[in-house]
Formats: structure tokens, C-alpha cells, sequence
């Protein structure tokens, strides 16, 4: 997804992996990438750990609960105007019975 931004521009990036079940994700991950315009000034993820920094995050979460969710948000300021891509994908370790429900929605 791409956004307008100005150089300079203080952005926050918030990306959810929400487990609607019916079974508890056991090795979840979720990663998210911007664009090397973005400045990253802080990263924080609700739960695990996370490889990677800057521009590219790939977050190890491990148990998500069914219900359960875990949340990864960076902060950081633009460095040019202009467009800014960004992207984001989770997993949970095992086949999905009800891949319909899945979704991505960059905020």
C-alpha cells in the first residue's frame, strides 16, 4: 500500500495478527516492510521477538490463542515527499482450516 507523505512527517504504522481460531496458532509470525524512506525511530511488539530492524520486521510471536492477538507498531518519520510502500503478512504455523477469514489492512 502506498501513502502520500512529506519529508519529515511523523508516521506510526500499527499491524495486528488477530487468531479468529478454531485453533490456537502455535508458531505465529508477522512481518511488515516500508519503504527506506521511512526513518524508524522505535519498534514494539506486543509479544516475541522480532528479526530484522529499520525497514523490514519479521516477528517471531510464537502461541497465538484462539481469540488472541499480537501487535507490532513502528514508528518513524518520512525522509522524502512523496509516495511510501509498505506491506505486511502473518502466519501461524499451521494450515488454516478457514483461510477466508484471513486479511491485511495497513493503518
Amino acid at each position: 500500500m502506498a501513502f502520500l507523505v512529506v519529508a519529515g512527517q511523523t508516521l506510526t504504522f500499527t499491524i495486528t495478527a488477530i487468531n479468529l481460531g478454531p485453533d490456537p496458532a502455535p508458531a505465529a509470525t508477522l512481518s511488515f516492510s516500508v519503504d527506506e524512506a521511512f526513518c524508524t525511530q522505535s519498534a514494539i511488539l506486543s509479544q516475541g521477538t522480532f528479526v530484522g530492524g529499520g525497514n523490514f520486521y519479521n516477528s517471531l510471536l510464537g502461541v497465538v490463542p484462539v481469540n488472541g492477538s499480537a501487535t507490532l507498531t513502528v514508528t518513524g518519520v518520512a525522509g522524502l515527499d512523496g509516495p511510501l510502500f509498505s506491506g505486511g503478512s502473518a502466519g501461524g504455523g499451521v494450515s488454516d482450516p478457514n483461510p477466508v477469514n484471513n486479511s491485511t489492512d495497513n493503518d
